[in-house]
Parts: structure tokens; sequence; C-alpha cells
């Protein structure tokens, strides 16, 4: 029932998912890679970017709160998809 009323109003809640991995190969790094083929990284040389890579190609880093806009625009679009709305 909250969630159904935070869902009407916009907002989503959802159990962040825990990192899958600590790589130890040439840097360290956290990894989410539950959604492959796309990975999450976050550096330990880089603890202020937000890397996303597809099939372990990485596209530009990203501020944590450009990740944020991100994530929540992926949720939008996922809410938006299954509903199966038409755009506006």
């Amino acid at each position: 029932a909250v969630d159904d009323a935070l869902n009407e109003q916009g907002f989503a809640v959802v159990e962040l998912p825990k990192p899958t991995s600590r790589e130890d190969d040439y840097e360290v790094t956290t990894r989410w890679e539950d959604a492959m083929p796309h990975t999450v990284d976050v550096w330990d040389s880089n603890r202020d970017e937000v890397e996303l890579s597809y099939n372990f190609e990485p596209s530009e880093p990203l501020t944590p709160s450009k990740a944020r806009y991100l994530g929540a625009a992926l949720l939008a679009a996922s809410a938006h998809a299954e509903a199966g709305e038409r755009g506006e």
C-alpha cells in the first residue's frame, strides 16, 4: 500500500543490490554484475566515479549524481515500458 502510494507520486522504493565481486587484477574495483552484459564498477583509484560497461567496454565515467539520475531514469523507463504507455 505504501509502495503504491509512493509510486503514484513518482517515487520508487527499491532494495539496493549488494556488490557481486571485488576484483583485484591490476587495480581494485567493487563490481555489480548481475545485469550482464552490463556491469557497474567503482575503482578504488577513482572513488568519485561510477563506470558503466557493456560487454566489458566501459562508457565515459559518471559522477555519483549522474549515476543516481541514470538509475532513476532506468526505473522510470522500466515502469513506463511495463505499463505499455506511449511517449509524451
